[in-house]
């Protein structure tokens, strides 16, 4: 049997601080397993995790993600997103059950960051022409359609 007081002296100092950073979850980027009746996600993270040693884990799953879109007193956006949408994780320095219900600064209680329990997610990729509904805004014009032509709308600006 090997002597565990041994077994970390091929590690060096920047390798033992950068796997306890990998555990922490501030930007990641992954794609939807699964849509819950209450519009959470589960998400599939794109990259598998790896241990000190080198050997792949298998994938991390988050569950029960809130979803963000574009909102403010002006204009709120919001569509349907699918399983397989791929979407960008943001780990919050602190723990937030659901950003909707945020209207003034609260005393922290849950004394989590940057963890799993703090992600939410944007659908946020490249543009797909695969698309359902595609909105485009190229030189001054905007188009909303399906892709095929002529667009659904057209106004040029």
């Amino acid at each position: 049997m090997r002597n565990s007081v041994f077994f970390g002296e091929q590690y060096t100092d920047r390798t033992l601080i950068e796997s306890i950073l990998a555990s922490h979850y501030i930007v990641d980027y992954g794609f939807i397993k699964a849509v819950n009746p209450d519009k959470t996600i589960d998400v599939t993270h794109a990259k598998q995790l790896k241990t000190l040693d080198g050997q792949s884990l298998k994938a991390t799953v988050t569950k029960n993600v809130e979803v963000l879109t574009l909102c403010g007193g002006g204009f709120s956006f919001t569509f349907d997103y699918k399983k397989g949408d791929k979407v960008l994780l943001l780990g919050l320095k602190d723990y937030v059950p659901k950003v909707e219900d945020v209207t003034s600064a609260t005393e922290t209680t849950a004394y989590l960051h940057y963890t799993r329990e703090t992600i939410k997610a944007i659908p946020l990729c490249v543009f797909s022409d695969k698309a359902k509904v595609q909105v485009k805004v190229e030189n001054g014009k905007l188009t909303i359609g399906d892709g095929s032509n002529p667009p659904a709308l057209e106004v040029t600006v």
